[in-house]
Formats: structure tokens, C-alpha cells, sequence
């Protein structure tokens, strides 16, 4: 989808430079000492220049690698390596093999995921390379991206460094990076304008000369705050000499914002600011959706030019996103001009723009900041599949939290999201949710959900329970369905309850009159299906029954399939332990005990 796309983009996109950029080779200079170390911290209040003096080091230096801006939806490790997949399929095109998903059977073994992820993310860039995480002050200090950073850091070869941006001092988790001298700091005190370059500043920004006493006095009341300057030098009127402020410098950047550039616009163009706010970042199009304005790419054109009132990210259309300092603004005053009922609208309409471009993420907080709760379920509803094939199911977990109780509970198919988020931690909360989500969809008489979670609380059963007797009524349900109705909605879902009900026989019924005409079928939908792991479950489960019985011809060429397919990243842990164990039992079966121990990760004693 073109909108997802964009997101995409400028979230893994470095921001484009403006031409009033001001050159500082002096912190040119800091940045190449530091890149003798692996890391480099960058702190700075906001409005400091942080963004801009990396992405003009980057640019200055032509330095390739990937930029990837956090924000606070970050809480998900799933969704930062799908984001970081993207950055490498675009740094680096010509790896046609994509980097893996964490999907949730790999979070038991998150840390060393997390380690071989990044080396592999890091030899697809050329040396010497950057990887900069901009706006890392927005992670919630209980993220555990914090972690997931930590791991990565310690991949990094020599010739590559990685850049941190933020507002705040390194979190506890990268504490040891710095006491051990892998860390290089760059602070608040380096970077300050010193008086020189502020006086560079105002000449780039204004095009005019200023006296020293000009400057001396901006560079006092601004303390060498980059956004203080630039501010300042917007209070001076038009056609003055220049020669002093025509007042002094807001002791709020808020009344900055208000008196000096807020009340000086238009009635449309301030709803045009006040709306489009509410999108966290905006093609015109968007824009112009929020506002109903056709002269909106020339306002956002001429606010991207100010330098500070918002960036620009590239893309098939331009994006744009406000400064922080602005936004909030912003986001504040339509608090003022707006009833609470206006406020909804207002949300809601983002909320809908963002949708109709595909920005779905930010479409969720949106609808549930306006209290649109038919939205957000209606979402939920429809990107759950998506979400759950990328291995996201931390993000839909936390969408379907945010939905009241009384919604979740007496929708079935939220209910089934549920109990699928929560799938590979093997927990009672889990299944009963799949019990409860089989019964709903029989009652409302939804064939394909009462299917699907049928399959999914026989598959849970067969994984994690002691007692294999609660799959009786289970298989006699399936047997009167199969009976009654043979047909199923789709080849997949099937193929799904042919295999949960295949591993059910084999576990508690392997007598059943139906394991082999039932295994027989899931091994013939084997060819029909595109799920990876769908068909890794069929070809084990085959396995498993041919050498129950004894026929151990057809499980080697059934072991031997399902090798060339494991051979995948997609192939997750479980299933190549899975595949491991099954390889040592066929050895130790035709008593080639020296080939069976290279398949069995530890040493028998005894």
C-alpha cells in the first residue's frame, strides 16, 4: 500500500537538508574523533541542532548506512527489525534474501536473535558505514528496544559506527558501552553556537550583516541555543537596521510561536496548521485533506524553508514533519480553539486521512485518542492477519488493550487476535481465549473463526499440555463436522485443521479410523499452501507418523523434504528443533548412533 510505504520512508529515511544549513567543521572535527569508537551519543534540548548537524555529517562526509527515527510506538522489538528490513532491502538491494522476522516463536531467544540480526544487517553495508537511531528519547523508559540496542551494539564491526540522538542521558541498559570506552559523548556543551557561528547563522538565515554588538547580545540571551537564534532573528521587523532585537527573546517559546508567527497568518492557514498537527507526518495531500486548503503544498514549502518549523523527508511525494517545539504548540492551541466535540472531528478526520493513506499505525492513535472505538476495532480487525504475519503480535496485542473490556469480550474475533497474541508463551489465558473465541463463533454461526480457532486450541493442547485427554471432545467435534459437512472455506484453513487434527489423533488416537486419510490430505495441501511454517508442521507431523509406523523409508524422504525446506530464514527455532529431533530419532531408529549425535544439541552421559 502507497501509504504504508511512505510511513516507511520516513521512518528509515534521513532527513533532506535545507539550503540555510550552517557548516560546523568545529563539531565535524568532535564526530571524526569519536568514530575511533563504535558509538556515539548525541544530547541536546531540543532545538539544538542535534538532527541537523548529524544529517549534514552524513551528507558532508557521503557516508552510507541506514537512519531510522524512533518514536514512541516503539515498543515493539517486531516492528523495529521489520522497519530495519526495510532500511537494508533499501541500502543494500542487491541481498535478494530478506533479513528475518522476529516472529513470536524467536522472543524465548530474543537476545541471540538480536545479536545475529545485526551482524547480518551490518555485513550488507559497505565500510565504513552509520547506522543512526534519531529521537531515542522517545522510548518509554520500560521499552525493551533498550535491550534489543544493547544486543545490537556489541555487533558492530571496525568501520562502522553507530550514532544515538536524543534529548536525555544514556539509559541505564548502555551505561556499560560508556564507562568502558565505547561510547563517545557528544553534549549540550559542544553543541552550542559559539559566538561566530552565530553570527554565521544569522547571516545564512537573513542574508544580511549584523554589528558585534548584534550578535554579542542574541548570543547572550540565547546562551547559543540554535532555535533561540533563529526565533530571535524572526522578531526583528522587516526594514529595520538590525541593529538590536525590537524585543527581547520570549521567556516561552510557546509566546514565540504565538505572538511572532501563529497571529501573523491568515485564518485558513493557522486551520491548516492547528488540523494538519494532528497527522505526525503529511504529504500535501494529507494536508489538504485535513484542511480542505488547495494552496497548502505552498504554506508547508514555505514553513519547510524556515529550517525550523519543519523538516522534509524524501519520497514519491514530499513528507513533511513538524519540529517537535512546533507541533506541541500547535497541538495546544487547537486545544483552545476547539470544543471538546470540534477536537473529536478534528481527530477523527486524521484519523481517517491517515488510514486512506495506508499509515494505519498512526491511524490507531488517532481513532482511539477521539474515542472512535468502531474504529480502531474495525482495524484491528482488518490488519491482524498482516500484523501477525510480521511478527508484530506485541503491536496488535497493544492496539487490542487499548480497546474497552466490554468490546473485546463480545467480539469473537478479537478474542481469537487475543488468544493468537499470546500463542508461543504457551499460557492458560491463551487457550481459554481460543475456547471461548470457538464457542462465540458457533454461536454466531461463523464457520470460518469457529474453524481456525478450533484449530488453534487443538494445536495449543497437542504443545503444551501434560494430559492429552482434553483433545477427546475436541476430535469428536471434527469428527461429526467432517461428516455433516466435508467442505471447508479455504485450501489453508483446511490444511490448518487437517494438521492440528493429524498431530490430535497421533498424540491421543493413533488408532483413529480417520489419522490416515486426514494425514494423507494435509500432505496433498502441502503443495497448495504458501504459509512457511503451515507447511514445515505438515511434513514434521508426517513425519512423526510414518515412524510411529515403522516405516521408516517414508520418513527419511519426508525428513529430507522438509530440510530443503527449512533451509529458509523464515524457518523459526521451534520448528528446526523440531526437525533436528525428528533427524536424530530416524538415526538412532536405523542405529547410526555417530549420525544421530550431530543432530542432538548436548551429550548423553550414562
Amino acid at each position: 500500500m502507497a501509504g504504508q510505504r511512505e510511513r516507511s520512508i520516513a521512518k528509515i529515511s534521513r532527513p533532506r537538508l535545507g539550503a540555510a544549513v550552517l557548516p560546523r567543521p568545529r563539531l565535524f572535527r568532535l564526530v571524526d574523533r569519536t568514530r575511533s569508537q563504535p558509538i556515539l551519543w548525541v544530547t541536546g534540548p531540543p532545538g539544538s541542532g542535534k538532527t541537523t548537524l548529524i544529517s549534514s555529517y552524513v551528507e558532508c562526509k557521503q557516508l552510507k548506512g541506514i537512519w531510522y527515527q524512533l518514536d514512541a510506538g516503539d515498543t515493539d522489538p517486531a516492528s523495529l527489525f521489520y522497519y530495519l528490513g526495510l532500511a537494508a532491502k533499501a541500502a543494500a538491494p542487491r541481498f535478494r534474501r530478506p533479513l528475518p522476522l522476529l516472529t513470536p516463536d524467536r522472543l524465548p531467544g530474543l537476545p541471540v536473535f538480536t545479536r545475529r540480526y545485526f551482524e547480518a544487517l551490518v555485513a550488507r553495508l559497505p565500510t565504513p558505514f552509520v547506522l543512526v537511531f534519531d529521537n531515542y528519547h522517545e522510548l518509554p523508559s520500560d521499552s525493551p528496544i533498550h535491550d534489543v540496542v544493547r544486543e545490537g551494539l556489541t555487533q558492530i564491526p571496525e568501520g562502522g559506527v553507530v550514532i544515538l540522538i536524543s534529548r536525555s542521558a544514556p539509559p541505564p541498559s548502555l551505561a556499560a558501552f560508556q564507562a568502558s570506552g565505547q561510547m563517545g559523548m557528544l553534549s549540550w556543551d559542544a553543541l552550542r553556537l559559539t559566538p561566530s557561528e552565530t553570527r554565521a547563522l544569522m547571516t545564512l538565515s537573513t542574508g544580511r550583516r549584523f554589528s558585534i554588538d548584534t550578535m554579542q547580545g542574541i548570543q547572550a540571551k540565547t546562551d547559543g541555543w540554535t532555535a533561540g537564534v533563529v526565533l530571535m532573528l524572526q522578531t526583528m521587523k522587516v526594514g529595520s537596521d538590525a541593529s538590536t532585537p525590537t524585543r527581547t527573546m520570549s521567556e516561552s517559546v510557546f509566546d514565540y510561536f504565538a505572538g511572532e508567527v501563529f497571529a501573523k497568518l491568515a485564518r485558513p492557514a493557522q486551520d491548516l496548521l492547528l488540523r494538519s498537527a494532528f497527522l505526525p507526518a503529511m504529504t500535501v495531500r494529507m494536508a489538504e485533506g485535513m484542511a480542505g486548503a488547495h494552496d497548502v503544498g505552498k504554506t508547508l514549502g514555505e514553513l519547510a524553508r524556515a529550517n525550523y518549523f519543519l523538516s522534509e523527508r524524501p519520497g514519491s511525494e514530499r513528507i513533511y514533519q513538524y519540529h517537535d517545539l512546533f507541533r506541541d504548540f500547535l497541538l495546544s492551541r487547537a486545544k483552545e480553539r476547539f470544543s471538546p466535540a470540534e477536537l473529536s472531528q478534528v481527530r477523527h478526520r486524521a484519523g481517517t486521512v491517515l488510514e486512506s493513506s495506508g499509515r494505519i499505525e498512526d491511524a490507531v492513535d488517532l481513532y482511539a485518542g477521539a474515542g472512535d472505538w468502531a474504529a480502531v476495532q474495525r482495524l484491528i480487525l482488518t490488519q491482524a492477519p498482516v500484523l501477525v504475519g510480521q511478527g508484530r503480535s506485541r503491536t496488535l496485542q497493544s492496539w487490542i488493550e487499548r480497546l474497552p473490556t466490554t468490546i473485546v469480550q463480545t467480539d469473537p474475533w478479537l478474542v481469537y487476535w487475543q488468544g493468537t497474541c499470546r500463542f508461543f508463551s504457551g499460557s492458560p489465558e491463551s487457550l481459554a481465549s481460543f475456547q471461548k473465541a470457538f464457542e462465540m463463533f458457533q454461536a454466531t454461526g461463523d464457520h470460518t473463526g469457529t474453524l481456525l480457532a478450533w484449530s488453534a486450541a487443538v494445536e495449543m493442547m497437542t504443545l503444551y499440555l501434560t494430559t492429552m485427554a482434553a483433545l477427546d471432545p475436541w476430535i469428536e467435534w471434527l469428527d461429526q463436522r467432517v461428516h455433516s459437512d466435508p467442505t471447508f472455506p479455504s485450501v489453508e484453513i483446511e490444511a490448518r485443521v487437517m494438521t492440528s487434527a493429524a498431530a490430535a489423533l497421533i498424540h491421543r488416537q493413533p488408532s483413529h479410523r480417520g489419522l490416515r486419510r486426514w494425514m494423507d490430505r494435509t500432505l496433498v495441501l502441502s503443495d497448495q499452501v504458501t504459509d512457511h511454517t503451515l507447511r514445515m508442521r505438515i511434513g514434521l507431523n508426517a513425519v512423526n507418523y510414518f515412524v510411529y509406523l515403522g516405516d521408516l523409508r517414508r520418513a527419511k524422504t519426508l525428513i529430507d523434504d522438509v530440510r530443503r525446506l527449512a533451509d529458509t530464514p523464515e524457518t523459526s527455532p521451534p520448528m528446526a528443533i523440531f526437525l533436528a529431533m525428528w533427524e536424530a530419532c530416524y538415526h538412532w531408529l536405523t542405529a547410526d548412533l555417530g549420525v544421530c549425535r550431530t543432530f542432538v544439541p548436548f551429550t548423553v552421559v550414562g
